[in-house]
């Protein structure tokens, strides 16, 4: 850690706000997701709420991070000020998935608490991510990893209301 910070726990930088919809049978829902297996991002079309099994979604919103809690590895969902991306991860063998997401929330909340960009924050995040499953166990991710991967980041606007 650079001298001079403190560690603080997330709840001190970041707030959980979920905004979940009730599905209507008539209504027609924008849908966003995460593959498995570094696939990344998947957006479908308009969805009739009668063609899915889904009773809430949750509502994205300016200024909210959604990510995957199991494997932000995989890929993440950003959405920053009025504008909504995507972040592709870049295929890797993964070793161990464990403390990717941690790694993926460490490069975020670090890019964002310096003042950087959330498409900044969402490609060192997702970088950070990857690299973690790199190594096994709870081993940390390093950063020669790190910088390789830095550059095959996607980062991409997207158009996408709710996310389930």
């Amino acid at each position: 850690m650079r001298e001079g910070w403190r560690h603080v726990a997330l709840g001190e930088v970041l707030d959980i706000e979920v905004e979940t919809v009730t599905v209507e049978p008539k209504a027609e829902y924008n849908l966003a997701g995460v593959y498995s297996f570094g696939r990344g991002l998947f957006e479908r079309e308009r969805l009739l709420g009668v063609k899915t099994n889904y009773k809430v979604m949750n509502r994205l919103r300016p200024g909210r991070l959604v990510m995957s809690k199991l494997k932000a590895w995989e890929g993440a969902l950003a959405v920053a000020d009025h504008e909504n991306l995507r972040g592709v991860a870049p295929r890797v063998r993964a070793v161990s998935a464990v403390g990717s997401g941690d790694a993926f929330l460490a490069g975020v909340v670090l890019t964002l608490s310096t003042g950087g960009s959330m498409t900044e924050a969402l490609r060192l995040g997702i970088a950070s991510g990857t690299a973690s499953v790199l190594f096994p166990g709870t081993e940390l991710c390093r950063r020669r990893e790190v910088d390789i991967l830095m550059p095959r980041v996607r980062v991409q606007p997207i158009d996408l209301s709710v996310a389930c």
